[in-house]
């Protein structure tokens, strides 16, 4: 695949790198997008830490971003993230 659309944030880094690696096998370039919320800032910040390990561009506002705690990123990742409900218009 040349890009992978994720509009969840992954809550664990296993998840996210195999959601990514779809793109650019076989010595292919590939891209990926990732959408998030206010909510997933926490995990963003980790996320962007190992892309940047990995030589992927990330943008520099993200690691401007404070840390959050290794046991606040725990509890999210296993109890989730609290989102706001989504309200839509049925037509």
């Amino acid at each position: 695949l040349s890009l992978v659309i994720n509009y969840d944030v992954p809550l664990k880094q296993v998840t996210f790198v195999h959601w990514v690696g779809w793109t650019g096998r076989a010595n292919k370039e590939g891209k990926a997008i990732t959408f998030f919320t206010k909510e997933d800032i926490p995990i963003i910040r980790k996320m962007a830490e190992l892309l940047k390990e990995s030589h992927c561009l990330i943008p520099d506002w993200i690691f401007h971003i404070k840390k959050d705690s290794w046991r606040k990123i725990k509890k999210l990742q296993k109890w989730g993230i609290k989102r706001e409900k989504i309200m839509y218009r049925k037509e």
